[in-house]
């Protein structure tokens, strides 16, 4: 469960994506860009405990929804590993310098 108000894509939930554990933060705009509702994570509002408790009993009592969902966090996640990170860079360097 990934609260934080303040951090936008948030490296603990990418860390815990990256081992395969299911993830439920607060729908804010910087996770947005890296997570894919119900599908690599659950984003609930922020203020609303009751949505909160009901993506938490969910992953709770549905073990392969739970499953499935931290299983494609994982893939995902890969997405914005450095070594991704590094690659996307490059690339975008080898553009501008090939422009010029």
């Amino acid at each position: 469960c990934m609260l934080s108000r303040l951090e936008g894509c948030g490296s603990s939930a990418m860390e815990a994506a990256a081992c395969g554990k299911a993830v439920v933060g607060r729908d804010i705009p910087g996770r947005r860009e890296a997570i894919l509702q119900e599908k690599t994570c659950i984003l609930v509002r922020p203020s609303d405990p009751e949505a909160l408790s009901q993506a938490m009993l969910r992953l709770l009592e549905d073990a392969e929804f739970r499953k499935e969902l931290g299983l494609r966090a994982k893939e995902r996640a890969r997405e914005f590993s450095w070594d991704a990170i590094a690659r996307e860079m490059e690339r975008y360097y080898q553009r501008v310098l090939s422009e010029q």
